[in-house]
Order: C-alpha cells, then structure tokens, then sequence
C-alpha cells in the first residue's frame, strides 16, 4: 500500500490538476495551478506526470527478462532514435518489462527531453513519469487526449502505456489526421507491440474533431472516454526519482561507469559471443578430430581396408570442417544481418517490423510513409557492402488509402 501523495497532470490547457491520492480513499482533483506556481498545502510527496511533449515513451520487445540488462538494451534504442545524451548515464529515461508467457517481453521506455528538465524541476518532485502511466489504458484501444493545447495518443498493454505521440490539430482534412492514427496502428501491430486496435477513445474533448467523421475515416468506432480518474496506485508503482537526474552530481563513479559500459556491450554482443562460443568449441573439435585422424593416417602402412576407410573419415571430417568454416563468417550471424538492415534505415521514416533468417535466405518486412520511401531502404539495403552476399528482390509495396506503404524485402544467398 503507497503513502499518501500528490499528484499533478497537465491539463488541456496551460495549467496543471494538482490531484490528492490517499492510500485509502477516492483520488481528489484540489486544485489548478500554472507551471511553477506554489502547491495548495499537501501531505506527502509530490509526483509529477510528464506531457508528452517533454517525455516521449516508445517500446521494443526484447528477447531477455533480466532486469540487469533491461536499462543497456533501452539505451541502445534510444542511441537508435536519436534520442540519447552520449551515455547511458547521462540519458534521462526511465524502462519497465511486461513480460510475455513465451519469454522475453516489451520493452516500454520513458525518455525526457533535455531542453525542458528544468521547468520538470519547478515542484522538487520526489519522482515523476509519464502522464499516460498514469491511467489503466483499455486493451486494444488507441486513446486520445490533450495537453497544453495540443493532441496526444496513448497506446497501452495489459492496461500500460507502451507508446506515446503527439499530434497536429486535426483541422480541416480528417481524412489525413485519420491516416497518421492509422499509421500508427498498423506500425504498433506489426511489431506486436498491442493487441489489434479496434476503436478509439477521447479522453475530453478534443478542439476541432468531429467524431463521426473520424469513425468513418477509420472504419473503427470512435468514443469519448467519459470522466477517467487518474490512478494513483500505478501513478505509486511506475514514478521513479532517477528519470530526472540532477546532472551536476552525475550518474555514476568512475568504477560504476565501466560496470555500465560493460553491460551495454553485453546486452549489444550476448546473443553473437554465445552462439559464436558454441560453434567456435565445435571446431575446434573437428578439426582436433581431423588431425588426429590424418595423423593415424600417415602412420598406417600398406593399402588395405583399414587405410582406405581411415582416408574416407578423414576427408569426410575435412568437408564437415570447411563446411562449418564458411558459417563462422561474421557477415553469415543474423544478429550481425540485423544490424546492417538497421544501418540503412538512415534518417527516413521507415520502420522494421520483422526480420526472419531460415539458412541460405533472409526476410524483412517492415512500414514506410511512402513507396518512394520503400524503393530508397531497397536501393540502401542492395548497396550495404556488408549485405553482398545476397540477391536481393522486393515485392512491390501495398499502398495505405493515406499512402503509407508496407513492404517486403527478400535476399537469397548467392
């Protein structure tokens, strides 16, 4: 059970409800007040829910759920995105798994803006977190809302926010603000990221949207959500002090830092050293067998049966050998596959949604904002020197009614 706290949220507008959350009684709206303005007498600590526009939340799924590499493995994303401070330790971003009953889980990551942590310092908050952390967000529903003048979307998993966005004023073509929810849509489905979505729900009113014609450019039921209370119990689980660091004292010692930066490379290099390990072990065996084998060969006299089935192990364990060779090629390990697709991504707005290697023949499929921007990943992906040893084909991309482009890339070892 949490003690007592305040909570405080941006609203629609410039200010901020200034919520008070018992351990054991109904959750309270107190009070308005603008950014930075004095506190109505409290009890308790503060905590602070982020407007997306100063802290964004995306998520990956991840293939482990040891919490030791959890925070290295979201730091990667970020540096991915554009996101990080240089180091982990210097990033402000905060991460929580939702486990997955096959193993492994998504990945939900919280990361703040630099250039706003201060007005996020005004209250000396005793932890913060992302505003839509704080709600039991439906299943299979994108939910939409407003702060600070502007529209957001929230997505979440077993009730948890697992992505964020903000949006323009949808304005006069609803057909286009329906595309950009659709995209959004279909890029969090295919990474499996949500369950599929279904209908929409609007958190308050929304300036200048006609539901109608949302529904009906989405082809989705469009609700509003009437009257939702905060909920203070995950408001208590998700807050943390450490989102927002006080970067003058730092993240870590000198010591810490290495312990850090050791993680980082393991979480980056576990699934490469393991199975690298275990097929360099195997080799070497082999080729320990072989010598011994040709070794025995030489020493044998005569051209009898023996010899001749030694000489057949011997060149059959030399062909297992040179064909055990050429797969220790790193170019050859998928995760290496993998990380080539993601260096041609470049600054477009494209996105993988899956990657499949079966031997000789690899597969990624993924979303773009249009076909031009599919044929230029194909055309980065045909030049990638690190990629050369496949042919590479394209299925001609399916076009979205908003022009987003969903495609499949397909390679076969030459």
């Amino acid at each position: 059970m949490f003690k007592r706290f305040t909570l405080l949220l941006p609203t629609a507008g410039k200010n901020w409800s200034v919520w008070s959350c018992p351990p054991a009684a109904s959750i309270v709206r107190e009070a308005d007040v603008a950014a930075g303005e004095t506190l109505p007498k409290s009890r308790g600590r503060t905590v602070v829910g982020l407007p997306v526009r100063g802290c964004r939340t995306f998520a990956v799924k991840v293939p482990s759920q040891e919490s030791r590499v959890l925070r290295p493995l979201a730091h990667a994303q970020l540096e991915k995105r554009g996101l990080s401070a240089g180091s982990l330790e210097k990033s402000h971003f905060d991460c929580w798994l939702i486990p997955l009953p096959g193993g492994g889980g998504i990945l939900s990551v919280d990361s703040v803006a630099a250039g706003v942590l201060a007005e996020f310092h005004a209250w000396n908050a005793a932890g913060h977190l992302a505003s839509g952390r704080c709600y039991e967000l439906p299943e299979g529903k994108l939910v939409l809302s407003v702060e600070d003048g502007a529209p957001v979307a929230w997505a979440g998993r077993d009730g948890t926010l697992v992505h964020s966005q903000p949006l323009p004023l949808p304005g006069d073509r609803m057909d286009q603000w329906a595309g950009e929810l659709r995209l959004i849509c279909l890029v969090l489905e295919q990474q499996e990221l949500v369950a599929p979505i279904r209908g929409v729900e609007c958190l308050g009113e929304i300036p200048g949207l006609d539901l109608i014609a949302l529904a009906a450019a989405l082809e989705m039921p469009v609700e509003v959500w009437n009257d939702p209370l905060p909920s203070p119990g995950r408001a208590a689980d998700f807050h943390r002090p450490g989102l927002i660091q006080d970067t003058g004292r730092g993240a870590s010692g000198p010591g810490q830092a290495a312990r850090v930066k050791w993680l980082a490379a393991a979480a980056a290099l576990a699934l490469v050293a393991w199975w690298g390990t275990e097929k360099w072990r195997t080799l070497t065996g082999l080729e320990r067998q072989a010598t011994q084998l040709e070794e025995a060969l030489l020493a044998s006299s005569g051209a009898n049966q023996q010899e001749k089935q030694v000489r057949d192990r011997v060149r059959a364990t030399q062909e297992r050998w040179q064909g055990l060779k050429m797969a220790l090629e790193p170019k050859r390990y998928p995760v290496v596959q993998l990380n080539s697709f993601t260096k041609c991504l470049g600054g477009g707005q494209v996105v993988l949604t899956r990657f499949e290697s079966k031997g000789p023949e690899l597969s990624v499929s993924g979303a773009a904002q249009s076909a031009m921007e599919a044929y230029q990943y194909y055309t980065a992906v045909n030049s990638e020197p690190d990629l050369r040893l496949f042919e590479w084909s394209m299925i001609q991309p399916t076009i979205a009614p908003n022009g987003a482009a969903s495609f499949q890339i397909k390679g076969k070892m030459r």
